[in-house]
């Protein structure tokens, strides 16, 4: 028998998907300064990479550990409804009587439009649990990025999607889509503050900010 829940946990865990972080001061050396001075001073730009520093981001690990309970709960609830269907069905193939039959059929379509309800309600509650999470993360990494690029003076930070590259044998149309989502074209690995972000970030979350 095939978890109900099987696709909603799953979307739990890539899901997010999807972000993490968090906020505070870190206090740099001498030396960390004078180099961070000559980066900012090459340019006023630089790049994060969100996926890394999501997937790096202590805070974002200890979010989906707090809602695992409630995704176990979940799915123990789907599952017991669908055992409870399953079992509905095999009971039918065992009646003789017509009369039984037509209603254990009910029965049976009763039951599935319970599990399928209850399932998307619970698909529902997992999608906002999520995006809660992801939106606290999110704001917390705009102040982390927004305090280092006003301390090393860059003027802009955007995403890096330096990893997006057009894959070979793509159709045109998909192709088209890729390269109209691609934003930067080059970018030098000097500019990249995510490794900073991540620390601080981490730094933070550890000290409680």
């Amino acid at each position: 028998m095939r978890p109900v829940l099987r696709s909603i946990v799953s979307i739990a865990g890539t899901a997010a998907l999807a972000a993490a972080l968090l906020a505070g001061i870190q206090t740099l050396t001498a030396p960390a300064q004078a180099n961070n001075a000559v980066r900012a001073a090459s340019g006023t730009v630089a790049v994060v990479d969100l996926q890394l520093l999501i997937n790096s981001l202590e805070e974002f690990k200890a979010a989906e550990a707090k809602i695992q309970p409630e995704l176990q709960r979940l799915q123990q609830e789907l599952n017991s409804m669908s055992s409870n269907l399953e079992s509905a069905k095999a009971e039918f193939e065992l009646i003789n009587s017509e009369e039984q039959r037509i209603n254990k059929m009910r029965e049976i379509r009763k039951l599935t439009a319970t599990t399928s309800f209850q399932r998307d309600i619970n698909q529902t509650i997992i999608n906002f649990m999520l995006g809660d999470n992801l939106r606290n993360l999110y704001n917390d990494a705009i102040e982390a990025v927004e305090q280092i690029a006003q301390r090393e003076g860059y003027e802009i930070v955007i995403v890096d999607d330096r990893a997006l590259v057009v894959p070979n044998n793509i159709d045109v149309r998909e192709a088209e889509t890729l390269i109209s989502r691609k934003r930067i074209l080059y970018a030098g690995d000097s500019i990249d503050i995510t490794q900073r972000v991540i620390d601080k970030m981490n730094t933070d979350f550890r000290a409680g900010k």
